[in-house]
């Protein structure tokens, strides 16, 4: 009798379109029927119709557990119109099963003509997890902003977008350029901030915040609160990002303190990176009096002129699991390196309810320690990309996605 030989089950596989925002779309590359394949050594490849010049593959060693791949499309780099996705998967040379998704590309994102043609290293298919700055043509001047340039701040009434402005809003732009900062006082109304500190309040109990222990931030919370989502999307903020960035803010998260982070200073350029540079602010909204020894925010005016340091820079590998060991001995010693060589002196910020402070993403920042723990330090931080920018963080290697307003 002649021996059956059993043949592996082919595994199913079909593409889910994700996130789209900002030039980027996020696929979902989902895999089921893999247990006869377990331990094998499976490619998947991915390549886009009409053109011969973009595709994608990666070698993995199956594991019927992990049943989808993320792979992120910079679709800024496609001319408008439909287009056929279609993912391979290949145990060696043999073809075992295919899928394919229909794609329409609509780039109606200011400035993406421009990104397109300095975007000379960047690649249409990406893994979730290793974009890079070494993706992105940084140097090209032609993306320079329009702050960052030499002379913005003697040019500052030449700027189309500007005109008509107020003496004290043009002296307010000129800080940023300089400084990197700018202070806005008692932006936010009394109604909104009680609305917003009872918010506070009720979410930290929540999740059970301690005053005894630092650190502590609760993200997302504009999904949850009302009164935080106005914060998030206040107009006059709003306001302020456009004038700076030249186009519209896109709104990327928040981050909420009912405590003093302690947080080692930094640059936001790492963790919420645009391309081009500079096209990114955190903004910072004090929803009670910061008091002495609350552990109050510092931050060092004109810094945002250092260099940028990305994860390639310093030989760093991106973050996993929540392990931030290498990047501490890596990057944040070379922060450290940085403030030592310049000499740039602190400024300690210690400001009254409802005032607001919008940064630069390279401008270094950070928390000072507790000195008294039974003081609290409500205050809400969310971070804005221009409405062109392609956002993605560099020290995890994911995407970064906006809301469009």
């Amino acid at each position: 009798m002649q021996e059956r030989i059993a043949v592996p089950l082919a595994p199913s596989i079909r593409i889910i379109l994700g996130e789209s925002s900002n030039g980027l779309l996020r696929l979902n590359v989902l895999f089921d029927q893999l247990k006869s394949w377990a331990g094998r050594i499976l490619r998947l490849e991915l390549s886009l119709s009409g053109t011969s010049d973009f595709s994608w593959s990666e070698s993995f060693v199956c594991d019927p557990q992990e049943k989808l791949k993320t792979v992120i499309m910079h679709r800024f780099l496609l001319s408008n119109g439909q287009y056929t996705i279609t993912a391979y998967l290949f145990n060696g040379s043999t073809l075992i099963q295919k899928a394919g998704a229909r794609i329409q590309v609509d780039n109606e994102i200011d400035g993406s003509n421009l990104h397109r043609s300095s975007a000379l290293q960047t690649p249409l298919f990406v893994a979730e997890g290793r974009l890079d700055s070494r993706h992105y043509s940084y140097d090209r001047s032609e993306v320079i902003p329009w702050f960052d340039g030499k002379g913005a701040s003697q040019t500052l009434h030449e700027q189309g977008h500007l005109k008509g402005l107020k003496e004290s809003e043009i002296e307010n732009l000129r800080n940023f350029i300089n400084e990197g900062f700018i202070s806005l006082p008692n932006l936010i109304g009394p109604e909104l901030l009680a609305k917003v500190k009872s918010e506070i309040s009720d979410a930290a109990e929540r999740a059970e915040i301690s005053q005894d222990r630092s650190g502590q931030r609760l993200e997302g919370l504009h999904h949850q609160y009302e009164g935080i989502r106005e914060i998030w999307l206040f107009p006059e903020i709003l306001r302020w990002l456009e004038l700076i960035f030249g186009q519209r803010a896109a709104p990327c998260q928040t981050l909420v303190f009912p405590y003093g982070s302690e947080q080692h200073y930094h640059q936001d350029t790492i963790h919420l990176t645009p391309f081009p540079a500079g096209y990114m602010c955190g903004v910072w909204v004090a929803i009670e009096d910061v008091q002495e020894g609350a552990g109050e925010l510092i931050f060092y005016p004109g810094s945002h002129r250092l260099p940028r340091i990305y994860m390639a820079d310093v030989g760093c590998s991106k973050v996993r699991n929540g392990d931030w060991s290498e990047f501490d001995r890596k990057v944040v010693s070379r922060w450290r390196q940085l403030i030592d060589e310049s000499g740039i002196q602190p400024v300690k910020y210690q400001p009254k309810k409802g005032d607001v402070l919008i940064w630069h993403e390279n401008l270094i920042h950070g928390g000072l320690a507790r000195m008294d723990k039974s003081l609290s330090r409500y205050s809400v931080v969310s971070h804005y990309f221009s409405e062109s920018a392609i956002s993605y963080y560099d020290s995890t290697g994911n995407a970064g996605f906006t809301q469009k307003l």
